[in-house]
């Protein structure tokens, strides 16, 4: 009986000790609060705001969330801090918080999120956001918005109206425009322009206007007449463009800025008679940035996805990484073949000390395990690595965001910390089709006060690789002036910075304009002829296919910069596309980005500069062939990704029946139509001549059956198929057809002609 009372005891203890234990002080009080709410994206920064109360004596807190993201806090004494923590979250839905005061564990806590797929608008405006039924309305206060990019991350949409934007800090009016650079949409209110800064000003405002009820819903879609709406006359700046008009008055109108565009409207989109339309999703629609272009990539891929799979490649590419020359290698082996064998006998038999081969071959082993471990470590090297690639997307805006990679090849296996400038955030890298973290990575620890990482375990003559976003606090300037004109890009750039740049090019429609060395103040006339197919080709070939002709290896930095190129354009998950021309440039100058504070390394450090410059096309008659189109990725075809024919680009043919969602070039959006062909072509089991297609007519709100006898297509009516340069297809096989005939590639030719304004 004693006996089983001991295992009793034995095993409460056990149960005891495995139970965590904390410290609890009653004298502090915290909370951490996700700013969007419940609301997150894998892949994407989740901001969250940190408050410690400290009631006690001065101490230094430090908050972990998922044994990963880390940030600290010095609270004194009777004082009370907030912050802003930064997560990098994966497909996990919850958060494990713990909270360490001066290094111990005094409480935990655990946050539930919710995973959104809808793009979310968040209003900072006076009156809340209405329901909407594509998008995720939330509505806040100016003082809970982030004051970094980062922290605007999970955002697509921004609408902000005056009142808000004067409340604003200087922080988080950099932080905004720094955002829209990097891809976001700022919506704005009329009365927002006059305190606009400049660099983000599409329009100024003029006197009151009404617009036509009718009218208005026909120019955005929508099935139902609205109410007469009260707004303004919009007034466009040089640099933006109507994107919708009502009997000649601007109703929306946007300008470029980055990647990112900033939105006006003339009615306010909060305004009563607005909500109340029952076409106001319709109207969203066309406040917001239109679909992604389907790509050629894996359409199972982000863009940040995809640049970071490809950023781990152009890391790892060390001459210290290379194999070593199979030759030596197979030199080295022969002769110790040679030694062990014939040698190694026919010397032990002379002497007559056969038995010493016991001895001699394992001697003659550990000399050559010797002689190949040396030979290795003069390959690999002995040094510490820190590989540095610099991804600039600006042109002219001050803190816009630097991307940047980093990888830290080690000659033996040890525990890094890489230290950043202020205002870096890191993240793990990981390779998307490898998925989940390297072994190095599992535990490590993201800081974002200081802006650190610590615990990063690399092997020996291994690498590990990690990203950051950081804002650039000077300006790269550049100026473009571009105008198509007949498939021409014709035009002047123009190097307003004080920094040189090398292997300087142009690239649009598979073409490029190669400049070489681009000096400050040098000027460069601009005359690039699209080509006459779309074939998605990556920029870098563009660039140097001359270098890769000849069938001779490129030298080693052209290929590095090569890399580079395809990190930055990201040709394969839509960041380039051939509309938009491409600068691409190395510029002279070394960036404080990353280092490793307690090691002697070698710091190798890549910096590429890249802008789309937007252009002009000349008012008049114009003409535009299938080249001028794209797909837009829909919930049928994300899945199959873009394909090509002979007609340039299409859509998989998956099933029986589909939707093609098409784009025209943003430019002509407003195009007076006279003609609209489709001149479709299939690459695959079916003839192009026995599917049947419809297009969507905007004005009825039906799809019409489009005849197709001759293997093209004359639209009547033209104008009222397209809408904002969307032209929906919709193709459908024959019944008779079987499941043999659902594969192959469908390309719709579209050619469109008429007038612009």
């Amino acid at each position: 009986m004693c006996r089983r009372c001991w295992w009793l005891l034995l095993l409460a203890l056990l149960v005891i000790g495995v139970r965590p234990t904390y410290a609890q002080q009653s004298n502090v009080e915290w909370s951490l609060e996700p700013i969007y709410g419940d609301l997150y994206r894998p892949g994407f920064w989740l901001p969250l705001t940190l408050t410690i109360a400290n009631n006690g004596s001065d101490q230094q807190f430090e908050v972990l969330i998922n044994k990963r993201f880390a940030t600290r806090l010095d609270v004194p004494g009777g004082g009370k801090k907030s912050t802003v923590v930064y997560v990098y979250p994966d497909a996990l839905s919850r958060l494990g918080v713990s909270l360490r005061a001066n290094g111990t564990e005094i409480a935990t806590e655990r946050i539930n999120l919710r995973r959104i797929s809808k793009p979310l608008v968040v209003s900072l405006a006076d009156n809340p956001l209405p329901n909407l039924t594509e998008q995720q309305a939330l509505n806040l206060t100016p003082d809970q918005l982030p004051a970094t990019s980062e922290g605007l991350d999970l955002l697509n949409t921004l609408l902000v109206d005056q009142r808000a934007w004067q409340t604003l800090s200087a922080e988080q009016v950099a932080a905004i425009t720094s955002w829209v650079s990097a891809g976001g949409t700022l919506l704005v209110y009329p009365d927002t322009l006059s305190v606009l800064p400049a660099e983000l000003q599409p329009a100024t405002s003029g006197a009151p206007l009404t617009f036509d009820g009718a009218a208005l819903a026909q120019a955005v879609g929508g099935s139902d007449a609205a109410q007469d709406l009260p707004g303004v006359q919009l007034i466009p700046s040089s640099q933006a463009m109507t994107a919708i008009q009502v009997h000649s008055a601007p109703l929306l109108v946007t300008r470029t800025v980055g990647t990112g565009q900033v939105v006006v409207s003339a009615v306010p989109v909060t305004q009563p008679e607005l909500v109340t339309w029952r076409g106001l999703d319709q109207y969203w629609s066309n406040l917001l940035p239109a679909q992604p272009l389907l790509t050629p990539g894996d359409p199972g891929l982000t863009d940040k996805e995809a640049r970071d799979g490809q950023a781990s490649s152009f890391l790892t590419n060390l001459p210290a990484l290379d194999l070593p020359p199979l030759r030596l290698l197979l030199i080295l082996l022969a002769v110790y073949v040679v030694l062990v064998g014939p040698v190694n006998f026919l010397v032990l038999r002379r002497l007559d000390r056969m038995a010493l081969a016991w001895l001699t071959i394992p001697a003659l082993t550990l000399v050559f395990a010797g002689l190949a471990y040396g030979f290795g470590a003069k390959q690999r090297g002995s040094d510490i690595i820190l590989n540095d690639l610099v991804i600039i997307e600006q042109d002219g805006l001050q803190n816009a965001p630097v991307y940047g990679y980093a990888g830290v090849f080690s000659p033996n296996r040890s525990t890094y910390t890489i230290a950043g400038t202020p205002q870096t955030h890191f993240r793990p890298l990981q390779s998307p089709w490898l998925g989940g973290l390297s072994v190095g990575q599992a535990n490590a620890v993201y800081t974002t006060e200081p802006a650190q990482i610590s615990n990063l375990v690399v092997n020996q003559w291994s690498m590990e690789t990690v990203a950051y976003q950081r804002p650039l606090t000077s300006t790269i300037a550049l100026e473009f002036e571009l105008q198509l004109d007949n498939n021409t890009l014709v035009g002047t750039l123009r190097n307003t910075s004080n920094i040189t740049f090398d292997d300087a090019a142009l690239v649009f429609g598979e073409r490029a304009q190669t400049i070489g060395l681009l000096e400050p103040g040098a000027s460069v006339e601009i005359k690039l002829n699209a080509a006459t197919t779309n074939n998605q080709t990556a920029p870098s070939y563009i660039i140097y296919q001359k270098q890769l002709q000849g069938g001779s290896a490129p030298a080693p930095e052209v290929t590095q910069r090569m890399q580079a190129i395809d990190v930055a354009s990201n040709p394969y998950n839509g960041t380039y596309n051939m509309w938009e021309p491409l600068f691409v440039g190395f510029p002279r100058l070394t960036l404080p980005t990353v280092d490793l504070p307690t090691e002697r390394f070698n710091h190798s450090q890549t910096v590429i500069f890249i802008s789309k410059p937007g252009f002009s096309i000349s008012s008049g008659n114009v003409s535009f062939d299938s080249r001028w189109s794209a797909i837009e990725s829909t919930p049928e075809n994300t899945k199959t990704g873009l394909c090509m024919t002979n007609r340039g680009i299409g859509q998989p043919i998956s099933q029986r029946s589909s939707e093609m969602h098409i784009r025209l070039l943003p430019q002509i959006r407003n195009i007076a139509i006279s003609e609209l062909r489709l001149l479709p072509s299939v690459d695959g089991a079916i003839s192009a001549n026995k599917l049947t297609y419809e297009l969507y007519d905007w004005t009825s709100q039906s799809w019409q059956v489009m005849s197709n006898t001759t293997g093209f297509i004359n639209v009547d009516s033209p104008g009222n198929y397209i809408s904002q340069g969307r032209i929906w297809l919709r193709y459908s096989l024959p019944d008779a057809s079987n499941n043999n005939d659902w594969w192959g590639c469908l390309s719709p030719g579209v050619v469109v002609k008429g007038t612009l304004p």
